[in-house]
Formats: C-alpha cells, structure tokens, sequence
C-alpha cells in the first residue's frame, strides 16, 4: 500500500477494499453524514458499494480517497 503522509502517530494512504470494516460506523451513522458528500448509506451492502467506488475513482486516477490509520 502506497503510503502518502507519515507521522509518528499517523499514516495517510489510499482507501483499500479492506477498510470496510473501520468505515462501517462512520458510513452508516446518520451525524457523520449530515453536514458532509457522504452519501447515506442505511445498509452495509451501500456503504460496501460505496466503498468500492471511493477505491476505483481512486485507481483510476478520477479522483482520491484517502484513510487515516493510526501508525
């Protein structure tokens, strides 16, 4: 994975199919989407499609998506 940003305590990289899990609670919680482009998503089949999306717009060059990991 391509890291982009290092610090000591966090890492910025491009989102990967594999972050579904950590961004299940952001994508399906109704105040994280609120006030942002998120779309809302109500079911884990929704945000796994968005997910997907966020990685192809990305590898495509169409766009960027990115992830906050602890380092």
């Amino acid at each position: 994975m391509k890291q982009l940003l290092n610090t000591s305590r966090l890492r910025l990289s491009p989102v990967q199919p594999d972050d579904l899990q950590g961004c299940l609670p952001i994508f399906l919680a109704p105040k994280t989407t609120e006030y942002s482009n998120l779309p809302r998503t109500k079911t884990e089949k929704r945000a796994s499609g968005f997910l997907r999306w966020m990685v192809r717009i990305s590898e495509q060059g169409n766009g960027f998506s990115w992830m906050i990991r602890e380092a």
